[in-house]
């Protein structure tokens, strides 16, 4: 079964699914989809389209893509916990970076650094980005002291909470709204996810009108 992404650089749903389904390696084409001018998606106002195509559906929200095809194919990499204690850790978690991480603070910067100047041609609101980036901050300490003692943002191994964390960074980290020097561990852990051959499509992403930062496609950064 081949299924049809439609991606779209501002979207950190497109870049969650992506780096997904490079992980669990299903086959697939990559269509990018250009910007438009009317934002009609109630899932994705960065995406009005469906996220994901194949034979028979067309899925809006990411999260639903992700385990549509988890369900539909026997991967041998299980990002959602191997068994009920650890996928009820990786669910919290990953609930967590989905409903708080992103919609209090990750999805603001975007919309008001990045949908404001493609789709409005207007300016941010200086009061909501700043206290956006004030939240950013906060997630971002929480992050790396969860990574004090283990490697993985829950500790039985790489999930689908690292994907979600790591789209949502990679967009800050694109704006270089991330001040690394401040969060060791979580430099780290980005280290070793950008070194990861599923996430090369992402460092290799370009948002129109938007030069990234010096170092987002550098592994040593």
């Amino acid at each position: 079964m081949k299924y049809i992404l439609n991606y779209n650089p501002i979207s950190v749903q497109c870049r969650k699914l992506l780096v997904f389904m490079h992980e669990v390696r299903v086959e697939f084409e990559l269509k990018k989809v250009k910007y438009i001018s009317k934002i009609n998606s109630i899932y994705d106002p960065t995406l009005p389209h469906p996220i994901l195509i194949d034979q028979r559906n067309e899925i809006f929200d990411g999260d639903a893509a992700c385990q549509y095809i988890h369900e539909m194919h026997n991967i041998y990499k299980n990002l959602y916990g191997s068994n009920a204690s650890c996928r009820a850790e990786v669910r919290a978690m990953y609930n967590f970076l989905e409903n708080k991480m992103y919609n209090e603070a990750v999805f603001i910067i975007i919309n008001e650094r990045i949908v404001k100047f493609i789709y409005e041609n207007s300016s941010p609101d200086s009061i909501a980005l700043n206290n956006s980036k004030k939240k950013i901050a906060f997630y971002l300490e929480y992050l790396d002291c969860l990574l004090d003692s283990h490697q993985w943002l829950v500790p039985y191994g790489f999930s689908i909470a690292d994907i979600s964390a790591a789209a949502q960074i990679s967009i800050l980290d694109y704006l270089n709204d991330v001040s690394w020097e401040k969060y060791a561990r979580l430099k780290d852990w980005y280290a070793v996810i950008k070194s990861k051959p599923s996430f090369k499509a992402i460092l290799n992403s370009r948002i129109q009108g938007f030069y990234p930062s010096r170092h987002y496609s550098d592994l040593d950064f």
